[in-house]
């Protein structure tokens, strides 16, 4: 009975599997990553990771600046420079914690928003 089943199964398997090769158009897989047109190369990368990371980069390089800064040597031009990227840099992550609520529906519920 079970020696059956697992049979059938498979054929069903073998089946669907020949349907899917038979109807895949072969040209499409043909085109190199330098063929491919700008929206198509983007669709590779997730934008929300680009986010994070540039996120992360604006507090790093702030960060730096702000302990490596000589107390004397801070201008106006890097205080506000300073000031700029950490708040950018905090904004995309508040963004990158909404988003992970987002995906984590118990935490989401509990979260004050």
């Amino acid at each position: 009975m079970l020696r059956r089943e697992l049979d059938t199964t498979s054929a069903k398997k073998r089946k669907l599997y020949h349907f899917f090769v038979a109807s895949v158009d072969k040209d499409s897989f043909s085109k190199t990553w330098s063929t491919l047109g700008i929206g198509e190369k983007l669709r590779f990368f997730n934008r929300w990771f680009i986010v994070n990371v540039a996120g992360n980069i604006c507090q790093v390089v702030a960060s730096c600046m702000l302990i490596f800064a000589d107390d004397g040597q801070k201008s106006r031009i890097t205080g506000s420079l300073m000031r700029l990227l950490i708040g950018f840099g905090s904004a995309f992550a508040w963004i990158a914690v909404v988003r992970y609520l987002e995906y984590s529906k118990k935490n989401y519920v509990s979260a004050p928003f």
